[in-house]
């Protein structure tokens, strides 16, 4: 997996890089990822202070998530909870689509 690390208005430290490499991991090993585009950006505004967000280039449709928070790591957990509910998601409709009756050819003709 190619992982590109965008920091705007932060550091590009190893202590930043390891806390969002720590939180992807298990995210990417849950699903097979062809390339992780991260961006981690102090924000301008008052309100919360970090805004992160994820592009997971993945089989079918590619998985996006972003969140803001006052610190890096509850930001990431946020991003954490959306992949997942994501993944849920379409495990489900996976399963729905596998258990709904097939018609076959004639039967579609009729």
């Amino acid at each position: 997996m190619k992982t590109i690390l965008r920091f705007y208005r932060l550091a590009d430290t190893a202590k930043n890089r390891n806390i969002v490499a720590r939180e992807l991991e298990p995210i990417v090993a849950e699903l097979p990822v062809d390339k992780a585009t991260v961006t981690v950006d102090m924000a301008d505004d008052s309100g919360d202070r970090y805004e992160a967000s994820v592009h997971l280039e993945v089989p079918g449709p590619d998985i996006h998530a972003s969140a803001k928070d006052y610190t890096v790591q509850a930001a990431w957990r946020k991003i954490a909870r959306q992949i997942k509910d994501e993944l849920k998601r379409r495990l489900n409709k996976r399963q729905s689509e596998r258990s709904r009756p097939r018609l076959s050819a004639a039967q579609n003709r009729a």
